[in-house]
């Protein structure tokens, strides 16, 4: 990927460094929303709202970010370019363990796929599991794909990239993006999980689509969102350490606001 290093003032918007990250890629303005810009901390994804001002996000003076889709996109809507960029996100997604839960025979297929990507027919070398496969693949994936190491499964590297894009996106294991929080501040409180779909959220258990979240707040540690279920409302507050209900806050409004509008 590229690294784009900047100094900044200290009134600089994210939306601002956003721009410059899109120029650099040479991402064309009609899809530029597509795109936002998010920090990873302790294995989560943090989106940083446009308007805020970076310095409010520095850590010691520094602050690195990642250039990523909002959400995924179209494969056949996008030029060439912009589908090896959703192809290298949702790579390093795969890569991460992003997609828990996958079949060894889909794991093994999806490194494969990544293999053919990346290498081509006449390359002589010694494909290696680890670079094509979840860090927390299983021996038994690793025996696999090296047995099958060389395989090409589609005509062309074109088709096996859309291939493993379409198989990632469309698995029922993808989240987009997934937080882990506490009824409370107490170490011992019951963990709360919430996962980010395409098009809804899965809040401890239970599924809800953005037109159902009627109100998002957030203080330093807490985020709530209030739902509603059938006819009644209920409100789910979710304690996060670090500031984080800032980001998930932000994020949450951001794809309420592109699904009901």
């Amino acid at each position: 990927g590229h690294k784009v290093e900047v100094t900044l003032d200290k009134g600089t918007k994210v939306s601002e460094v956003l721009r410059v990250c899109l120029e650099r890629m040479r991402v064309r303005d009609e899809s530029a929303s597509l795109f936002g810009l998010f920090s990873f901390v302790d294995e989560e994804l943090l989106y940083l709202k446009g308007d805020s001002c970076v310095a409010t996000h520095l850590h010691n003076g520094v602050l690195t970010l990642y250039l990523r889709y909002v959400q995924s996109p179209e494969y056949h809507d996008l030029c060439p370019p912009l589908q090896h960029l959703l192809y290298l996100q949702l790579r390093q997604d795969v890569m991460a363990g992003a997609v828990a839960g996958l079949e060894e025979s889909t794991t093994v297929q999806l490194g494969l796929l990544a293999a053919q990507v990346e290498t081509s027919s006449g390359d002589i070398i010694k494909l290696e599991p680890k670079y094509f496969l979840p860090w927390n693949a299983g021996p038994s994936a690793c025996i696999a794909f090296d047995q099958r190491s060389g395989d090409r499964l589609t005509g062309s590297q074109g088709d096996a990239q859309a291939l493993f894009c379409g198989l990632v996106v469309n698995s029922p294991e993808y989240s987009l993006y997934r937080y882990w929080g506490r009824e409370n501040r107490g170490e011992g409180s019951r963990r709360i999980s919430l996962r980010i779909l395409e098009d809804r959220i899965i809040l401890g258990g239970q599924s809800y689509t953005f037109a159902q979240m009627k109100q998002l707040s957030h203080s330093q540690s807490y985020l709530q969102i209030l739902v509603k279920a059938g006819d009644e409302l209920k409100r789910n507050k979710i304690f996060f350490p670090d500031n984080k209900p800032r980001h998930v806050h932000d994020l949450l409004a951001e794809l309420q606001l592109r699904h009901t509008t």
